[in-house]
């Protein structure tokens, strides 16, 4: 198996070359030049030129790839990602969920999330409302997304069984600073 076939340097790619057409690789290491036999199969990924498949193009313009290295390929397949926000930020919160519990510091963002919450719902009236969500920051890390007009991220998402909305570290740090803007407003009455 080889990942991102694209990212090879030349003579790497020109030792596959061999290996796929001769099925067999030369070797010359401390003065012994010999050939070894490489009967085997290769899967490859490569990733697109543009980031997205075209289909109106032919395949080796979507790839880096010359055609002396592809034409050694029995099967070309084009895994095509169909862009749905709903599902995308789903399978995101799912795999930063499956790393939370680990985290060292959990429990203390959680705690200082909590107290920053408490001291926004205790606003003053006639001061501006704190914000009840924030951007999605897992849309942040994707240009995809936001290129393609998916939301922001306004609504909240249930993250465990019992229908507590656990915050984002975006959601967090806005928290401390309104804790902090707070915390200094206080100060200087």
């Amino acid at each position: 198996m080889i990942d991102e076939l694209d990212e090879m340097n030349d003579a790497d790619r020109t030792s596959i070359h061999e290996a796929m057409e001769q099925q067999s690789i030369s070797i010359s290491k401390a003065g012994i030049v010999t050939a070894l036999h490489a009967r085997c199969s290769i899967i490859a990924a490569a990733n697109l030129i543009r980031g997205r498949y075209n289909p109106t193009i032919p395949f080796s313009q979507n790839v880096e790839l010359n055609e002396p290295i592809l034409s050694r390929f029995d099967v070309l397949c084009v895994v095509n990602d169909t862009v749905d926000p709903v599902k995308d930020n789903m399978l995101a919160r799912s795999v930063a969920g499956s790393h939370l519990p680990s985290h060292p510091r959990l429990n203390e963002a959680v705690d200082e999330a909590r107290v920053a919450t408490a001291l926004d719902a205790d606003c003053p009236p006639g001061s501006p409302a704190p914000p009840s969500s924030t951007a999605n920051p897992l849309s942040n890390f994707n240009p995809a997304s936001a290129q393609q007009g998916a939301p922001s991220g306004g609504e909240e998402v249930d993250d465990d069984e019992d229908g507590e909305v656990k915050p984002s570290r975006l959601q967090k740090k806005n928290a401390r600073k309104n804790a902090a803007k707070k915390a200094t407003k206080q100060g200087s009455r």
